[in-house]
C-alpha cells in the first residue's frame, strides 16, 4: 500500500475533504494503491518503483478519494464481445470496442489530474525554430 490513512486524512483536509480513520478508508487506499501500481508504477518502473515516491503517494491519495466515494471505481471487467459500439453519420458506420485506444483495449478509468501528475513532460513547452 502506498501512503498511510493518517497522511491521507491530512492531505484531504488541506483540500477541504473529509476522510475518516475507518476500515472503508483503509480499503479505499489499498484499492487506490493497486490502481496506481498497475496503471503507472509497473509500466514506468524503475522510475516510480519506490513506495515513498512523492508522486506515487500523491497519486494514490487522489485515486483513493474516488475509491472511497465509489468502491471499485477503477475496477474494469471487460468482456470484449459485449463492448462493441457503433458510431457514424448517414450510411458510414464504424464499430469499435468501447474504451479502446490505438494501443488496444483499455477500459480503465483515467483521472486527468492523476494522469498529468505522472506525465511529467506533458506540459513542457515546445520550442520551434523558424
Amino acid at each position: 500500500m502506498y501512503g498511510t490513512v493518517a497522511a491521507w486524512i491530512a492531505y484531504a483536509a488541506l483540500r477541504g475533504l473529509t476522510v475518516t480513520d475507518s476500515a472503508a478508508s483503509a480499503q479505499a487506499l489499498v484499492r487506490a494503491s493497486d490502481y496506481i501500481r498497475t496503471r503507472y508504477v509497473l509500466p514506468r518502473a524503475p522510475e516510480y518503483d519506490d513506495p515513498d515516491n512523492e508522486t506515487v503517494v500523491e497519486g494514490t491519495y487522489m485515486a483513493a478519494k474516488y475509491e472511497l466515494a465509489n468502491p471499485g471505481f477503477f475496477a474494469a471487467i471487460v468482456t470484449p464481445g459485449r463492448q462493441v459500439k457503433s458510431a457514424g453519420a448517414g450510411p458510414a458506420r464504424v464499430d469499435f470496442f468501447e474504451g479502446s485506444t490505438s494501443y488496444g483495449l483499455d477500459a480503465t478509468k483515467i483521472v486527468s489530474a492523476i494522469d498529468a501528475l505522472f506525465s511529467r513532460n506533458s506540459m513542457t513547452p515546445a520550442a520551434f525554430v523558424v
